[in-house]
C-alpha cells in the first residue's frame, strides 16, 4: 500500500507490514462479523488530520519502547448497519450499543492485528478500546505525523489512524 508524504517518518508503527497488517484485520474482521466487503483507499501522512466521523475508537498502541494509538473511525450509519447485522437488531444512532459496537469491533481488529505482530517480535501489551462520540475524541499530543487509512465500507468512508505517541 503506497502512503502519499513527501517526507516519511522512520518509525516502526509506520512500516508497510504493520499497516497491511492492520488493513488486513480490518477487512477480515468486517468480512466475517458483518458481511460486508471494504475497499481500502490511498494512505496519507498528516500532522493535524480531524476525524469527519461519528464515532471514533482508541486503542493504545504499547510495544517497548514504543508507543502510540490507533484510531478507528466510523459513520453511524455504518455502525448502525453492522450492529444490525452482528445482532440482528436495530440500534439508535445515538445509542450505547452503537459505541459497544464500535469498541468491540476494534478490540476484534486489534486482537488480530496483535497476534500476527506479535509473531514478527513486536511484542505489543493488551489494551483496552475506549470508543467517542464525535466531539468527545481526545486531542492529539504528539509532534509526529499521523498515517491516515480511509477505507469504503457500504459506500462510506471510515479510517484507520496510526499515532505515534
Amino acid at each position: 500500500m503506497a502512503i502519499q508524504t513527501n517526507s516519511p517518518e522512520q518509525h516502526p508503527f509506520m512500516n508497510s507490514s504493520v499497516i497491511l497488517t492492520l488493513t488486513g484485520s480490518v477487512s477480515e474482521t468486517i468480512k466475517v462479523m458483518a458481511q460486508a466487503a471494504t475497499k481500502f483507499d490511498k494512505a496519507f501522512v498528516e500532522k493535524n488530520w480531524q476525524s469527519p466521523s461519528d464515532v471514533s475508537v482508541v486503542v493504545d498502541l504499547d510495544s517497548p519502547p514504543n508507543r502510540g494509538q490507533i484510531r478507528f473511525h466510523f459513520s453511524g450509519r455504518v455502525l448502525t448497519e453492522f450492529c444490525k447485522r452482528m445482532l440482528s437488531e436495530n440500534v439508535e444512532p445515538d445509542s450505547r450499543e452503537i459505541l459497544d459496537c464500535s469498541g468491540e469491533l476494534s478490540n476484534m481488529f486489534f486482537g488480530f492485528a496483535k497476534a500476527k505482530l506479535n509473531e514478527s517480535g513486536y511484542n505489543f501489551k493488551l489494551s483496552i478500546p475506549k470508543p467517542f462520540n464525535k466531539g468527545s475524541l481526545p486531542v492529539i499530543t504528539s509532534n509526529h505525523s499521523n498515517v491516515i487509512l480511509p477505507f469504503k465500507v457500504l459506500n462510506e468512508t471510515c479510517y484507520i489512524q496510526i499515532v505515534v505517541l
